[in-house]
């Protein structure tokens, strides 16, 4: 390796000496020395090229299906669309509740939920709690919501999505309007999640200080992030999960978040 810097070292040192001027006035031998290097660099950087070719048939690092596919900033189409697919029980991905579970326990960890409380959000794998995205509702429409409106535990938990749209005017207000109508819920099992890229706080547009202030302060609304949280509650349930179609669809989708915020429309 320090063979490789010394070529690429002295190439540069020779490089900058040809301005016109030095070009004009340099010696033979300077010239071939230069020449020589810069071969030296050209044949390293056909074995790197090679190398790295020839490593990604196997790792195939630079593939991915959203980064292809261009969707990776698509709010409601992929975001809203695969977490929901994920922490519905009975989502296609076949791994029960699985997901949910490993969200509840992100939660509780951040002190949204009882620790205690886990198991009775989900207590079977294949469970009849309610996950949609995009429901249209009486107050608007919710990115995404999850609950159960009957028997013993009951809950209601909405997750407002932002990746790159602004807050349209009253959001949170008219979540928590909803929210405060299902009277089925007790008040401390009604939560709004306010999802962004790096945990930003909703804007006075969505939702005024007071009432932000207010509802933080009584249990109802919080604020998560992809960067942090969702990227940390993928990476801790991947290794449970069996198939290895949808452990390879969630590492894409971690390089996806994690590349959220470099300003990339691809």
């Amino acid at each position: 390796m320090r063979s490789n810097l010394s070529v690429i070292q002295n190439f540069l040192i020779n490089y900058s000496k040809f301005s016109e001027e030095a070009l004009r006035k340099c010696s033979g031998e300077l010239e071939k020395e230069f020449r020589d290097n810069f071969f030296k660099l050209k044949d390293l950087y056909v074995e790197k090229r090679d190398e790295i070719l020839e490593k990604n048939k196997i790792t195939a690092d630079q593939f991915n299906i959203f980064r292809i596919l261009k969707v990776e900033r698509y709010e409601v189409t992929t975001h809203s669309a695969l977490l929901k697919e994920l922490l519905d029980s009975r989502g296609s991905h076949g791994q029960g509740n699985l997901f949910f579970i490993n969200f509840l326990y992100l939660l509780a960890n951040k002190d949204i939920i009882p620790k205690d409380e886990i198991n009775k959000y989900s207590p079977k794998t294949f469970d009849d709690y309610r996950c949609n995205a995009e429901l249209t509702v009486n107050t608007g429409r919710l990115d995404i919501i999850i609950e159960r409106t009957y028997g013993d535990f009951r809950f209601c938990i909405i997750i407002e999505n932002k990746v790159d749209a602004a807050d349209q005017d009253e959001q949170i207000d008219r979540y928590w309007i909803y929210l405060k109508s299902k009277s089925e819920i007790p008040e401390n099992r009604k939560k709004i999640l306010y999802l962004t890229k790096i945990g930003e706080l909703p804007s006075y547009n969505s939702i005024k200080l007071d009432a932000r202030e207010n509802l933080a302060k009584n249990g109802v609304l919080y604020y998560i992030s992809y960067s942090k949280d969702i990227i940390h509650w993928l990476n801790e349930v991947l290794p449970k999960v069996e198939s290895k179609k949808v452990s390879y669809l969630i590492k894409q989708y971690i390089e996806t978040i994690q590349n959220l915020n470099d300003g990339r429309d691809e």
